[in-house]
């Protein structure tokens, strides 16, 4: 007798209520990103630590990788479409998205943004990630393992 894995899936829904979007690693959030609904993927920022924002599938993609590749309703024309994805991509830095993240073949949303030639959500990408340089240099700081000379670098960054 062959088993498909989709028959496995489904026995183990009926005795576990483990859905197969749960088995894959997928959340609401990365659906919702892939989807484009902004309006759903706030509410769902706002009721999760940033921890769950870079959640990673099976295959290592975050939902950040998918608000930049996901797919969009037909009936947006393309300006509707990069608008809503720019504006995606920005809910998701806000909420501390690593735009770094590497998914298991090493593509990290900036990369795939980059190699779409996606130049407004690479912009805000490459801010986000000068941001998270900044604090991670600040907090160096902070904690004295910055010399005096490398804190004045700093400052004139800002």
């Amino acid at each position: 007798m062959t088993v498909s894995a989709k028959s496995v899936q489904n026995v183990l829904l009926l005795r576990t209520g483990v859905s197969p979007e749960e088995l894959t690693g997928r959340t609401s959030l990365h659906t919702a990103a892939s989807c484009g609904h902004n309006e759903i993927v706030r509410t769902l920022l706002l009721n999760m630590t940033a921890l769950h924002v870079d959640q990673r599938d099976m295959y290592g993609n975050t939902a950040l990788h998918f608000a930049v590749c996901g797919t969009c309703p037909p009936e947006w024309d393309c300006y509707q479409r990069v608008s809503r994805r720019i504006h995606l991509v920005g809910l998701l830095l806000k909420a501390d998205a690593d735009p770094l993240a590497e998914d298991h073949d090493g593509v990290s949303a900036y990369s795939m943004a980059d190699s779409r030639q996606q130049l407004g959500i690479c912009q805000i990408m490459k801010e986000a990630i000068h941001r998270r340089v900044l604090h991670t240099q600040v907090r160096d700081c902070l904690s004295g393992k910055v010399d005096q000379d490398s804190l004045s670098l700093i400052i004139e960054q800002l």
